[in-house]
């Protein structure tokens, strides 16, 4: 429960930073001309549709327990899953252990791994 109160008020922070910076850009002032681009006129491209989810295979995250990779592997979960239709599944656990699932293939993404404190393991992969 307070992991995920944690991981939500983290979310909300970073959502209003990025309000906060989008809300802050000055607009042009009136006495300035604003450029003006002609584009030829082409036809829009075909949509292409996306193969069902259950003819893709499961990307697999390495949760690492702390917030910043776990916010990461959310944002980047939510893009595979909306943006190009695969599922996922998170497998929850420490650096090293994790790693070492990444090594076999039983993990496919880790979104973070700090270096120098895994070099040993890494140059060892």
């Amino acid at each position: 429960m307070l992991r995920t109160a944690r991981l939500a008020l983290l979310a909300v922070a970073v959502l209003a930073a990025v309000a906060a910076v989008a809300c802050s850009e000055e607009e042009a002032t009136p006495t300035q001309a604003p450029e003006t681009v002609q584009v030829a006129p082409t036809q829009a491209p075909e949509p292409t549709q996306a193969p069902p989810a259950e003819d893709k295979p499961t990307i697999v995250f390495g949760d690492l327990n702390w917030d910043s990779a776990q916010l990461q592997d959310r944002v980047a979960q939510y893009i595979v899953e909306k943006g190009y239709g695969y599922p996922t599944d998170v497998v929850l656990g420490a650096t090293l252990p994790l790693f070492q699932g990444l090594r076999r293939g039983d993990i496919d993404v880790t979104m973070e791994i700090w270096l120098p404190n895994q070099d040993e393991a890494c140059n060892e992969a």
